[in-house]
Formats: structure tokens, C-alpha cells, sequence
């Protein structure tokens, strides 16, 4: 705030110009400026100019600038002036638009939190952000180094939180608190920005076995499942055709209650289709929420198919050379490397 102020003497003479910022109410002295003795000459106005800073503490109400006029040995005041009357207003401050980035993630992530701080004068503010959770616990808090604020100017202020694998998978929030630069007062706030933080599902790669199985054989997949919250989970293993990508076959357990941090074994047992072509194919695995939503998916346990193999011995007769319209019977050994119902036929040439 600039003050300025004429002053006259009736006659040359050394003064002393004393401005005083004051309460208008109490009188009560906010800041005071004492210029140096001035020798003036009769008549002449000389200009006193002062600037004086608004505390940013200073309560807001009406105030006053004073002059007054004393003899250069300071033991006579001569000349008493009231200021005019002024109104001095609180400053304005805002935190908006604090966003979290993911709002919803998985345990194990990293939330990114951005937000603007704006102030109506200039000053040095401290901005904190906290997570809480929706109990308004605190459980984590990041105060960033003093920022200098322009007045009526927006300033970005952001910072990340970790949420570890351990976290309890639940509801929680995120505050911004702006503070004075000795954060002794809140200046602004932006308060319970929703983070949603969901378990850690896992299904380790499945182990199949045998890793390599005739067509129309059986082989066994399992998988370790998982979860940092108790649920209820529904495991399903995919026979993947690895060239085409194409699913050809889906085993869907029941869906089971898992304990948080307690995993356990899950299997299913496959017969290799005949329908199937001999190549190489995969078992993913896929967890879902007993409402059928997916939760984890792992993908990549490979299998190897090969045809099946048979044989026939050559066909022993019961007779080598039978009359015309009479019968001869035919037998021969049939075997194949997996169970299967075969048609056997015997052509007479």
C-alpha cells in the first residue's frame, strides 16, 4: 500500500514526518515510518512516500494512516493528522480440481495426485497431501517444498503416492491442505478426493502335466491362486490353439471362498479333443469374481499335442481257399496309444 503525504512549514526548519498504520477502531499501531530530520524551507512542500506491506495475518476492518510532525529534537509534536479510512479484506484462497489419477487401482500401483492452489496476494504457501482412510485415518502424507504464489494466479501442485502389494484393499481418500509458511494457519483445503484400491489377484503360470500328450489323452493343468482380500473367485483354464490364438476347449471350476493371503492350489483335467489338429498349445488361465467379472488373467503354460498312433496286424483267415458262396472268417490285431472307439472293416478284393 502506497502512502504519500505533503508537507509545508511556516518557516525554515528541521522536522521529523512520522507516518503510522493504524487499526481505525482501536488506534492500535499495525506498522509505523519515521523518516530521517528534514530541513524545509518556508513554504515549500516537500513529499514524504511510503509503502507499506499488508501483513498477510492482519485481520481484516477498517484502518488509517496518520502523519505526524515533530520538532528535529523529537520533544514537540506540532502537527497531528488523521488518515482517511480504509477497509482492508481477508485475503481469497482456493484449492480446486484436485484429481487422483488412477482413481481406482489395484493394490501394488502408484496413484498420481495434481491439484491448483490460487491466493489473492502474494504470498509463501506450504501444500500436503494426505491419504486417509474413509475412517479418516491417516495413512500416508506428502508435504511439498513452499511454493510463491502471484496473486490471482492458479499454481499446479501434484506428488504420487505408492500403494504397496499389502495394502487392505477398501475405500480411501485424499486431501489437499494449504498452510502458511509457518503452517500455523489453513489457508485452503480440497478434502476426501475417492481413491478405490482393490485386492491382488495372482494365478501363477499353470503347470500341466504330462507337458506333452497324444491327441485324445488326458493331461492334468493347475494353477496357484491367490488374493490379499477374502473372496470368493471362479478359475477358469483355456486350451489355446497357439498359431490361430483360437480357444478350443474351457474348464470353469466352481467358484471357491479364498483367504486373504492364503493361496491355494486349483486343478482341472483336460482330454485332448480328437478333433484337435497335433501342434503346440497353451493353457491360460483366467480368475474371475463369483459375479463373473475378470479379475486376473495369465496366460502362456505350454502344451504340446501329437497324433495318436494305431495299428492293425495283416488279417489271419480261417481258411486259404474256400469254395464260392461258402464263408471265411477274418481277424486281425488292433491297437492305438490313446482310448478310442474305432470302427473296424475288413474288404474281401
Amino acid at each position: 500500500m502506497n502512502v504519500a503525504t505533503n508537507v509545508t512549514a511556516t518557516k525554515a526548519e528541521s522536522l521529523i514526518v512520522q507516518l503510522a498504520f493504524k487499526n481505525h477502531g482501536t488506534s492500535a499501531v499495525v506498522e509505523m515510518k519515521q523518516f530521517a530530520a528534514t530541513s524545509f524551507s518556508a513554504g515549500k512542500a516537500e513529499l514524504f512516500e511510503y509503502k507499506f506491506s499488508i501483513p498477510s495475518s492482519l485481520s481484516a476492518g477498517v484502518y488509517r494512516v496518520d502523519t505526524a510532525i515533530y520538532s528535529s529534537d523529537f520533544k514537540k509534536l506540532l502537527k497531528f493528522q488523521n488518515g482517511a479510512a480504509f477497509s482492508v479484506s481477508n485475503p481469497v484462497y482456493s484449492a480446486s480440481g484436485l484429481v487422483l489419477s488412477p482413481s481406482n487401482l489395484t493394490a501394488g500401483g502408484m496413484v498420481r495426485v495434481n491439484a491448483s492452489i490460487t491466493s489473492s496476494i502474494k504470498e509463501s504457501l506450504v501444500a500436503e497431501f494426505v491419504l486417509h482412510d474413509d475412517k479418516g485415518l491417516v495413512i500416508a502424507s506428502k508435504k511439498l517444498a513452499p511454493i510463491f504464489t502471484v496473486a490471482g494466479a492458479a499454481q499446479n501442485v501434484a506428488s504420487s503416492f505408492d500403494i504397496p502389494e499389502s495394502f487392505t484393499p477398501g475405500a480411501y481418500a485424499i486431501d489437499l491442505i494449504v498452510r502458511n509458511a509457518d503452517q500455523t494457519k489453513v489457508r485452503a483445503e480440497s478434502r476426501n478426493v475417492a481413491l478405490n484400491v482393490s485386492a491382488v489377484r495372482k494365478a501363477s503360470m499353470a503347470a500341466v502335466n504330462p507337458s506333452s500328450v497324444e491327441i485324445g489323452a488326458s493331461f492334468k493343468a493347475s494353477t496357484f491362486v491367490s488374493s490379499t482380500a477374502d473372496e470368493s473367485m471362479v478359475v477358469e483354464f483355456a486350451l489355446r490353439n497357439v498359431a490361430s490364438g483360437a480357444v478350443v476347449e474351457k474348464k470353469t471350476q466352481p467358484a471357491r471362498a479364498f483367504i486373504a493371503k492364503q493361496g491355494e492350489l486349483v486343478s482341472a483335467l483336460f482330454n485332448a479333443p480328437l478333433v484337435l489338429e497335433a501342434g503346440n498349445y497353451a493353457i491360460d488361465t483366467t480368475l474371475y469374481s463369483a459375479s463373473m467379472e475378470v479379475l486376473a488373467q495369465q496366460k502362456g503354460a505350454p502344451l504340446t499335442l501329437i497324433a495318436a498312433t494305431y495299428s492293425a496286424s495283416v488279417p489271419a483267415l480261417t481258411a486259404s481257399s474256400v469254395i464260392a458262396g461258402n464263408q471265411v472268417g477274418a481277424s486281425s490285431v488292433i491297437s492305438a496309444s490313446v482310448d478310442e472307439a474305432l470302427v473296424v472293416e475288413f474288404n474281401l478284393k
